[in-house]
């Protein structure tokens, strides 16, 4: 806090990192375009989801856009993969 010359007071800016609320999960810093962002409600939560297998390897064929998957710990009923995400 500062008074510069008069009876009216001037706060400085936060920055977005000293906001703090309390969260039960671990909280990340968000930035867009090398600027920071804010997340809804000042909750960026960091959740970390098991993979249920590991894939191994895999087939695409472009024609019939049949994907083949192989690996380790997949589920064998096909009803329980509800989808596959490639990172």
């Amino acid at each position: 806090m500062t008074i510069p010359y008069s009876t009216n007071l001037f706060y400085e800016s936060i920055p977005f990192e000293m906001l703090r609320t309390y969260e039960r999960n671990p909280q990340v810093l968000v930035s867009v375009d090398n600027l920071p962002a804010v997340c809804h409600n000042l909750t960026c939560d960091m959740n970390y989801i098991e993979p249920e297998g590991n894939i191994t390897s895999f087939t695409y064929t472009t024609s019939t856009k049949k994907l083949v998957i192989t690996g380790v710990g997949i589920p064998s009923d096909v009803t329980n993969i509800t989808s596959v995400e490639f990172a």
